[in-house]
C-alpha cells in the first residue's frame, strides 16, 4: 500500500500547475492595506479570523488579495521559483507565510468587469461579473477615520447589507473585495451583522512596481459552476489525489489513515465554515 504524506502531496500539486512566470497587468499607483476580520461560523464568535489584505490600484486595473499571497508572489518572482528543483520549491514554500484567503479579485475599470480567480486543487478557475452592480445610497453622515474625512454609504450585496465609509479626499473609486463605485476610496466597510469587517490600515503612493498575476492556465466559467466545483472538491478533497490509486493512504499526526477517513475529517471541519461572505 502506497504511503503519501498529505502536506508534500498538496505542495507538489500546487507547484505542478502554478510554478510559472508572472505577467504584469498594470503599474501600481497606490497600495492600500486592509485588515479583514471575518467569522467562519455564524453561530460562534470564537471562529473569528484576521487576515491582512492588499488592494493594489493601477491606472486602469486593480487587484485585491491576501498580503501573504502578495509576499509569496514577490518571493517566487525574486527566486525564479519555476526554475527550482521540486525539493527546493517545497523548502521555499515552507518558509513563506501562509494565506488563509486564497482568491484574487481583479477589477478592470475600462471594461467595467470584475474577475474572481481562485485555485481549486490543480486548476485555476475564473468567473467574470460587471463591476458597476452596486447600488449605493450615499448618506449625510460624516466622520474622520485615519485622518481622512469620510462619508457614509450603504448597499446590499451577496445577501448582506453593508455600511461603508469612503473618503472623497482619496479620489479612487475602489475598495476591498469586489466593492467599488463610490466617489472616493472605501476606508471602512462591514456587513450589518459584523461578520465581515474591512478596515484600511495603510495607504501609500507607489512607483516602479508592477501588478503581477501568475501565468496560469485559467478555466473561465460562471459563478454558479465555480461554486459547484469548489463545493465538489471540499466535500471530497482527496478524491482528486487518489482517483488513480484507491489504496493510497495519508500520514497525519503520526498515524496512517485512509483517504475516506481523511475526507470525513475535512467534512467535519467544513461544517464549521458555514458563513461565506456571499450568501447568494
Amino acid at each position: 500500500m502506497k504511503k503519501l504524506f498529505l502536506f508534500t502531496t498538496l505542495i507538489l500539486a500546487h507547484f505542478a500547475s502554478h510554478s510559472q512566470a508572472y505577467k504584469s497587468i498594470d503599474k501600481v499607483m497606490y497600495r492600500c492595506e486592509y485588515e479583514l476580520i471575518y467569522q467562519l461560523d455564524s453561530s460562534d464568535r470564537k471562529s473569528q479570523k484576521t487576515e491582512n489584505m492588499l488592494l493594489l490600484v493601477g491606472d486602469s486595473s486593480s487587484v485585491f488579495y491576501s498580503k501573504n499571497e502578495y509576499l509569496k508572489d514577490s518571493i517566487y518572482v525574486a527566486k525564479k521559483v519555476w526554475d527550482l528543483k521540486p525539493e527546493e520549491k517545497i523548502a521555499l514554500n515552507e518558509s513563506i507565510p501562509k494565506a488563509n484567503i486564497k482568491y484574487k479579485i481583479i477589477k478592470h475599470q475600462r471594461s467595467k468587469e470584475t474577475l474572481f480567480r481562485e485555485n481549486i486543487f490543480r486548476d485555476t478557475f475564473e468567473y467574470t461579473e460587471p463591476s458597476n452592480e452596486f447600488n449605493w445610497e450615499v448618506l449625510d453622515s460624516t466622520k474622520v477615520i485615519l485622518g481622512y474625512h469620510c462619508q457614509k454609504a450603504t448597499t446590499n450585496f451577496g445577501g448582506r447589507t453593508y455600511e461603508a465609509w469612503f473618503s472623497p479626499e482619496l479620489p479612487i473609486s475602489d475598495g476591498p473585495y469586489k466593492f467599488n463605485g463610490l466617489p472616493g476610496l472605501i476606508i471602512s466597510i462591514n456587513d450589518t451583522k459584523k461578520y465581515y469587517n474591512f478596515q484600511l490600515v495603510g495607504f501609500k503612493s507607489v512607483q516602479n512596481q508592477d501588478i503581477l498575476i501568475p501565468k496560469a492556465k485559467v478555466f473561465k466559467t460562471s459563478k454558479k459552476t465555480f461554486i459547484e466545483k469548489k463545493l465538489e472538491f471540499e466535500t471530497a478533497p482527496f478524491k482528486a489525489i487518489t482517483q488513480n490509486n484507491s489504496n493510497m493512504t495519508f500520514s497525519t499526526g503520526g498515524s496512517e489513515i485512509s483517504a475516506q477517513t481523511m475526507d470525513k475529517l475535512v467534512q467535519t471541519e467544513l461544517k464549521k465554515k458555514n458563513n461565506p461572505i456571499e450568501l447568494k
